[in-house]
């Protein structure tokens, strides 16, 4: 961009007589006019967002309640993709089930002799109430029918009860039958921490159990990107100590978004890349966005560009004059505009100071 200064003189208007007056300014001096020569080439956005290389590790959880059976790595040891960590005792877990299923039989056999014997004293009443009908005493009919209502009422809830009962006790079933598994690295790595627990423990469900570290990998994790800013990206890259390294995002599925989102914890983003020996945990590393890419294209500064009811316009410099020149436009990035018609490459043109 050229910065041209303008210097305007001044006019000194001399007077005959047998006085003069002080000279009077005409014009402006020191004027300054800012101008940028319309050039060809690539133009994009850029976008930079903070990271750190931190260690590639997998949190190992457990789904659902569990006894220990024993344990069979401690921190530190290299493991395999699959490799038991921790097997579970299945077989107490099976004769909680197996009990379950003892008292859900047991609470329908009682539910049936209650309702039978309900039912009955229900029957016993209609006939009453209809012998009381048939004897036309109004003081019996109403009796007997306030007796028959509340044998109905308390039969309802009777049964309200019993399918609450059942369905606990189903629940109970339920998660006897989602047996956790023994627990297994994610992937080939090294045991960095492992739950304090022995023969006989019971874990709660949701209890991180072992951290798995992937060895000679890291990740980089930092300032979040929406999704919409990944997906309309032409190029996405990491630069750590002047180099580039290609990276790979890790987006939250969406029980982690929706988690987060809802008890209002920070987002962060994750992305991989390829390791090398001269990359160590902590290093500080920019994640750069580029977007709106055109390879050649023929463009002003952003701050050039005018427009008014009729369109967009530029002011171009002819012989120390500015004229209007009507454009058409393309893409258009924070500091710089695609022209598709009215210049040509290397024509001067004026710009916002």
């Amino acid at each position: 961009m050229k910065r041209r200064l303008k210097v305007f003189g001044m006019a000194v208007v001399l007077l005959t007589g047998c006085s003069s007056k002080v000279p009077k300014l005409l014009t402006p001096v020191g004027e300054q006019e800012d101008t940028a020569i319309v050039t060809r080439g690539e133009m994009y956005d850029v976008e930079n967002y903070e990271s750190t290389v931190t260690a590639d590790y997998q949190n190992v959880k457990i789904s659902a309640d569990a006894m220990v059976g024993s344990v069979d790595v401690k921190i530190g040891d290299k493991v395999q993709s699959g490799q038991v960590l921790i097997t579970m005792n299945t077989n107490a877990v099976g004769q909680q089930v197996q009990t379950v299923e003892d008292q859900i039989e047991k609470k329908q056999r009682e539910n049936d002799y209650l309702n039978d014997l309900s039912e009955y004293d229900i029957k016993i009443a209609e006939l009453q109430l209809q012998q009381a009908k048939a004897g036309g005493d109004t003081r019996e009919i109403s009796s007997k029918s306030s007796a028959l209502k509340k044998l109905e009422s308390s039969y309802a809830s009777q049964k309200i009860e019993q399918q609450k009962d059942l369905a606990q006790l189903q629940m109970d079933k339920m998660e006897g039958d989602s047996t956790q598994e023994n627990v297994t690295a994610p992937y080939e790595g090294t045991v960095c921490y492992l739950y304090s627990c022995k023969t006989g423990d019971t874990i709660p469900a949701g209890t991180v159990v072992a951290v798995i570290a992937r060895d000679n990998s890291k990740k980089l994790f930092g300032e979040y990107i929406e999704k919409s800013v990944l997906a309309d990206a032409d190029r996405v890259y990491a630069v750590i100590n002047e180099k580039e390294y290609t990276v790979t995002n890790v987006p939250y599925d969406q029980f982690q978004l929706a988690s987060r989102t809802f008890w209002d914890l920070p987002l962060y983003s994750t992305f991989y890349f390829e390791d090398d020996d001269k990359i160590e945990n902590g290093m500080y590393a920019t994640i750069v966005i580029e977007s709106n890419y055109v390879e050649d294209a023929l463009q002003i500064p952003a701050n050039a560009l005018y427009s008014d009811n009729d369109g967009y316009y530029v002011y171009r410099k002819k012989e120390d004059k500015s004229e209007r020149v009507d454009v058409k436009t393309g893409v258009k990035t924070k500091t710089a505009v695609e022209i598709t018609e009215g210049l040509e490459e290397g024509e001067e043109i004026y710009v916002k100071p």
